[in-house]
């Protein structure tokens, strides 16, 4: 995918997941610190709403004059729906155990969800909200993100990694912050991770990760807990706060959903639809196994905004398949993929 240019200004059954970012170690990190935290925490929502001009958006990648709240189910995407649980239903005659589709038409608010209740393990979806923690701090010290931090290659945590990238961080160079958040989120790296989240805990600012959670109303059980606690419509939430800019200032929001359109994952949503659309998204990978460390089956969860002329729209594809299944689930979400872009062709050509 061409780079893009906009730069910010100056600037158990064990769930085990192989692209987990070091989930364990977050998770530990976090649960010392999260103690103090949530006890005090109020129930209000701290979503500030972007200031709302007369004129349409300039934005490529957001848009914060439309309002992504709750779905409504629409009949209009009634065929969509067919289609996709037609999709699964022969997929479950293979390897496929379980999917989760969630759909929406951002400007027509309008959409469905197959399988809502059904929970699954984030593990490098949760690079986005680690993203949106640092770009919060940027907001009031930009200065954060040139600052530089080293890799002693002393820590792999990209070693349980499946699906992995060629770009590496190299051993013995530093990398500014900015440059480490585009890694963690183009290439899906665990050691961009690694230090990105050692050095919010290091520098006492773990509490600004906790709170994308609390704010965004995201369930704590996923920042401690590394098994199935998130449902689909849970997670899409950081999607629809990144595209209405309401978390994030315009800036910020635009920035991160850029760095997403440019992930060098393109085996899921990405691959069902046409070259040249645009798709902001990330992808998860988990290895299910039991207590004794036997392999049960694989998790590819892919998440993201397609960017449908006229009409953009979220989809999220979340799926467990037995046996070492990525190939087959990659899949899986590819074909659910087409088939959406198929329906919006027809309702919007």
């Amino acid at each position: 995918m061409k780079k893009l240019q906009l730069r910010i200004p100056e600037k158990r059954l064990l769930l085990l997941g192989g692209a987990c970012f070091a989930a364990g170690i977050l998770a530990t990190m976090l649960a010392l610190a999260l103690y103090n935290w949530i006890i005090p925490a109020t129930k209000s929502r701290a979503l500030r709403e972007s200031d709302i001009p007369t004129a349409s958006t300039e934005y490529r990648f957001i848009d914060p004059l439309i309002a992504t709240k709750g779905i409504n189910y629409s009949a209009k995407y009634g065929d969509m729906q067919h289609d996709i649980e037609a999709i699964i239903d022969e997929r479950k005659k293979s390897n496929l155990i379980t999917a989760t589709v969630l759909f929406r038409d951002i400007y027509e608010q309008g959409g469905f969800v197959i399988n809502p209740d059904e929970k699954y393990t984030p593990a490098s979806l949760l690079k986005v909200p680690v993203m949106m923690a640092y770009f919060k701090i940027a907001e009031t010290d930009p200065s954060i993100l040139s600052h530089r931090l080293f890799y002693t290659g002393l820590r792999n945590t990209s070693d349980v990694q499946q699906i992995k990238s060629n770009v590496q961080l190299a051993i013995g160079k530093s990398y500014t912050i900015e440059e480490l958040i585009e890694r963690m989120i183009r290439y899906s790296d665990n050691n961009a991770t690694d230090l990105l989240t050692h050095y919010l805990s290091d520098t006492d600012r773990l509490e600004t990760y906790v709170n994308v959670f609390r704010d965004l109303g995201v369930d704590l059980k996923n920042l401690t807990d590394y098994s199935d606690n998130l449902t689909v419509s849970e997670y899409t939430i950081f999607l629809r706060a990144l595209y209405n800019a309401t978390y994030l200032n315009r800036t910020y929001s635009e920035l991160a959903l850029e760095i997403l359109s440019e992930t060098d994952f393109t085996e899921g949503i990405e691959s069902g639809v046409p070259n040249g659309v645009l798709v902001a998204e990330k992808f998860g990978e988990v290895r299910m196994t039991d207590g004794n460390g036997n392999l049960l089956g694989k998790q590819i969860n892919n998440c993201g905004i397609v960017y449908y002329p006229e009409h953009p729209y979220i989809l999220c594809v979340m799926t467990k398949g037995a046996g070492d299944s990525i190939p087959f689930l990659e899949d899986s979400i590819a074909s659910i993929s087409r088939a959406v872009y198929k329906d919006m062709q027809r309702l919007y050509p």
